[in-house]
């Protein structure tokens, strides 16, 4: 979203990862499990890595990510539906933000 000009600042960076990335990412931090996936944290760097995107295909996020910014990114239409899927309190604001952009 920040990406995007959506927001100024986020409060972490949620990186999806397979194959040898989340091997790598394993090596970094001890994953721990979250609501369906597991995620290793690193604070110091404001990063979150996780094995899943709750229920998506995590093949097809990341082969269809998009790139913003030289970043690949998986489509603020993806970012919506894990908001509206999550469905936290801290999740209202952007999925408010996230309609209003894709006028949904």
């Amino acid at each position: 979203m920040v990406l995007h000009g959506l927001l100024a600042e986020a409060g972490d960076v949620d990186i999806v990862a397979r194959g040898a990335a989340w091997t790598r990412a394993r090596a970094l931090g001890k994953p721990v499990a979250g609501r369906k996936d597991l995620c290793v944290t690193l604070p110091a760097l404001g990063v979150e890595i996780w094995s899943g995107w709750l229920d998506e295909d995590v093949t097809a996020l990341i082969d269809g990510a998009q790139s913003v910014a030289g970043l690949p990114c998986v489509s603020l239409a993806e970012v919506l539906k894990f908001k509206l899927a999550s469905n936290r309190p801290k999740d209202q604001a952007h999925i408010a933000l996230l309609r209003a952009h894709l006028g949904s």
